[in-house]
């Protein structure tokens, strides 16, 4: 009768057990990564990795931030993430976006430590963003959010890029302390912009989330871009062939607007990482082989008898590969090769412009750098399946 009241008792202390973990799992402080915004919070943005794997980036060199609030940082925050949005594209129909966006956390020992963050406005935004603390001018805020909020504006960019002036919103919520900076607006829609991402912020720092794979992937995002007229040619999000080293999709990239005029629409990336690039998969509109330049350029590519052109079947349709002979010097760009597949739909250049900018002596990737590969490559392009339009952008 004992024996079997313990094993009957067992499934219940079970059942407890997983209750209490449960609890416990739901009880963990969050970290700072989960108080930022995520990029579906902000359709049509990629993130400014400073390294490579990079979401939290740290924007500044320690030597540029106030000393005194390095210290009370040290002091009172125990967990901090700077998230840098870079602008990609905007859907159609929607206001003009910022060019950049930042979000950032702080979590901090406990209200005071947050309270004495919110004192010192423009040292604590100047502590993440690319601007010193006497470039920031604390205005009045039409809002608040959280239980106290500070207004900033600055003439010059909160990121990387010079594409100021820039509208920051920095406020408190129990222990936790938020900010969004937008860049590239006139100071009223700057705020508006400004104030409506806080919120959405603040809700992540009310109500924290556990993050998942898709909340800071931003390889396909320019593959969502609502302007995108071509169909997309790749090789999934990996490529692996024989004798070739196993490479994955880094970025997908709309093109600008001086770009996009002449006919560029989105290019593909696949490497190791950001410092080792292995080819890319550019799209261009087929419209262009209607103009003079680029009808005058394949004429001088297939007629330089320093590059050697071929042609060959391709699940893609007919591919013709551009190298550049041994020994015969040109000022064509032929080395590594490139591929131009033409379509009715869409034209594909396989090639590697980012490889140019790479080591070459310490380049990991060197037999990318091959015609052998660049067939291997076109071969390997399949359509991908198109996919639902993401939301409106900010």
């Amino acid at each position: 009768m004992i024996r079997c009241r313990a094993r009957c008792l067992l499934p219940l202390l079970a059942a407890c057990a997983l209750v209490l973990a449960a609890a416990s799992a739901g009880a963990a402080t969050p970290s700072a990564k989960q108080l930022t915004l995520r990029l579906p919070d902000v359709p049509g943005y990629a993130i400014e990795r400073t390294g490579p794997g990079d979401t939290c980036s740290v924007l500044n060199f320690v030597s540029d931030v106030p000393r005194d609030i390095l210290q009370l940082e040290r002091r009172v925050v125990t967990g901090e993430c700077t998230v840098l949005l870079e602008h990609m594209w905007t859907a159609s129909g929607a206001p003009r976006a910022p060019t950049e966006v930042l979000s950032a956390a702080f979590r901090t020992t406990a209200e005071s430590g947050a309270a004495a963050l919110l004192d010192r406005p423009r040292g604590t935004v100047a502590s993440v963003a690319a601007l010193p603390r006497p470039a920031w001018t604390v205005d009045r805020t039409p809002a608040t959010i959280g239980e106290q909020t500070v207004l900033l504006h600055a003439p010059g960019s909160a990121g990387f890029d010079d594409e100021g002036p820039t509208v920051a919103v920095l406020w408190r919520s129990a222990p936790a302390v938020g900010l969004v900076a937008v860049t590239g607006l006139r100071r009223d829609a700057g705020e508006r912009i400004a104030l409506r991402l806080a919120a959405v912020q603040q809700a992540r720092i009310a109500t924290p989330t556990p993050l998942i794979a898709s909340d800071f992937d931003d390889t396909e995002v320019g593959l969502h871009d609502p302007r995108l007229d071509v169909p997309v040619w790749w090789t999934s999000r990996d490529f692996e062939a024989p004798h070739l080293r196993h490479v994955r999709l880094l970025s997908s990239v709309s093109a600008e607007p001086d770009h996009r005029r002449h006919g560029e629409r989105v290019t593909l990336t696949y490497g190791l990482n950001k410092n080792w690039p292995a080819f890319e998969i550019m799209h261009l509109h087929p419209s262009i082989f209607e103009r003079r330049h680029w009808r005058r350029l394949l004429r001088e590519v297939e007629h330089d008898r320093c590059i050697r052109v071929q042609r060959f079947e391709a699940p893609a349709g007919t591919a013709t590969l551009y190298t550049g002979r041994r020994h015969c010097r040109t000022d064509l760009p032929t080395d590594p090769p490139v591929a131009i597949v033409r379509r009715p739909d869409v034209v594909l250049m396989i090639g590697c412009s980012a490889c140019y900018a790479v080591q070459r002596r310490y380049y990991p990737l060197q037999h990318y750098a091959s015609a052998a590969a660049t067939r291997a490559i076109v071969r390997a392009l399949r359509p991908r399946e198109p996919s639902p339009d993401a939301s409106a952008a900010p």
